[in-house]
Parts: C-alpha cells; sequence; structure tokens
C-alpha cells in the first residue's frame, strides 16, 4: 500500500483505487476499520514520507472507521539500531489509532548461522580471491549475510580478501574483508541467515541448500 519512492505499491490499494472503493461502499455497505501498510526494508528517513502517507489516507472519507493501523513487516534494520520505537514516534499518528506491527523477519532471521569453509583460493597481486563450499547466489536471493567469524590461519597474509560461492555466476559474491588472513581450508560463520533464507533459496548446478541442525 505504500512506497517510499511514489506512494504506490502493488500490493494492495493506492490512494487512488481507495477513492474508487469509496464510491462502493454505500451500494454494499461496509466499513473499513483495520489497514495494513506494506512496506518492506523500513530505514529511518522513511519516516518522514510514510508519516505524510498514512495521515494523507486517514483523511479519506471511506477510513473514516478505522481504529487500527498495521504497519507490516521489515523492521530488520531499524532493529539492529534501535530505532523502532522512534521510527514509529516519529510517524505522527493520532494517539486514538491502535498500532500494531509484524516484526517476524526480526525475531527469526538473526537466530541464524551459516557455517562454511574455504575450498579454494587465488592470490592476484595485493588482494585474494577465495571461494566457499556453498554459494551466496544460491542461498538466498533477498539479501547477503556477514562473515562474522573465522579460524584464519595467524601466518597467512593479511590482504583484501573477495569471498566468492562455489557456482559459476560471475556475481556470486558474499563480500570483502579488508586485511583479512582469510584462506584455503578455513572455517568460516556468516550472519544472519534466519527468516526468508532458506525460502528464498534456489539450485543452481544442482547445489543444495546447506544441512539445518537446530540446537
Amino acid at each position: 500500500m505504500f512506497s517510499n519512492k511514489s506512494f504506490y505499491s502493488r500490493f494492495g490499494s493506492s490512494i487512488s483505487q481507495l477513492k474508487e472503493i469509496e464510491l462502493l461502499k454505500t451500494q454494499y455497505n461496509f466499513k473499513i476499520t483495520n489497514i495494513l501498510i506494506h512496506q518492506e526494508n523500513k530505514v529511518f528517513y522513511d519516516h518522514s514520507s510514510l508519516s505524510i502517507f498514512i495521515n494523507k489516507i486517514l483523511t479519506l472519507d471511506i477510513l473514516k472507521h478505522v481504529t487500527t493501523i498495521n504497519l507490516g513487516g521489515g523492521w530488520d534494520n531499524l532493529f539492529l539500531k534501535k530505532q523502532i520505537a522512534k521510527f514509529i514516534t516519529y510517524l505522527k499518528i493520532p494517539s486514538k489509532y491502535s498500532i500494531f506491527i509484524e516484526p517476524g523477519s526480526v525475531i527469526v532471521r538473526t537466530t541464524g548461522i551459516l557455517k562454511a569453509k574455504v575450498i579454494d583460493q587465488e592470490i592476484n597481486g595485493k588482494f585474494r580471491n577465495v571461494v566457499l563450499n556453498t554459494s551466496q547466489f544460491n542461498d538466498s536471493s533477498w539479501y547477503v549475510p556477514r562473515i562474522i567469524a573465522s579460524n584464519s590461519i595467524k601466518n597467512s597474509p593479511k590482504m583484501k580478501t573477495f569471498i566468492y560461492g562455489n557456482t559459476c555466476y560471475e556475481n556470486d559474491c558474499f563480500g570483502y574483508i579488508d586485511d583479512s588472513p582469510l584462506s584455503i581450508g578455513n572455517t568460516v560463520f556468516l550472519y544472519p541467515v534466519g527468516a526468508y533464507y532458506f525460502t528464498t533459496h534456489r539450485e543452481l548446478h544442482g547445489i543444495k541448500f546447506p544441512r539445518e541442525y537446530f540446537l
């Protein structure tokens, strides 16, 4: 119902569509008491445009019976920066409305850790390319986890290291680390890989999703 770029999302109803629905309320005798604002991957500076959008639609006659506003999901960035409460406050939604959020991704995404191993490496001048025994391209089409720990060999030279997945896709990449001793045989741990990681995976070359363990 909302996009921070254009006040429009292909999900739900746009402002113009709400006005069209308003023409039907007399004929079908219905009223809207709850609305869901669909917006993905919220960041703090979104609050200004989202506030304008919400307070604009609340002036529509068809929404005069609304008592509950569900702000949906996409809170991961704000959660990590401890900005959820501040973000909601800055929306300036009148206190007469009950506000709900959907924090499922926030809760589940941070529960998963991916363990992988460096299976190949190439040193090219001042940087190193390493390949893991898993694939970022395959594992998730939505987001890239970060390497949070490794058992790097201490006597391995430190240099800028690019971490790639084990497919032939050129952009199958987890990113890079500056001044890293990461090299072949090392184990790495990537995080977070909880919510939406498995459900957004694919299997290029028939490579299966990493085995899951529950602790």
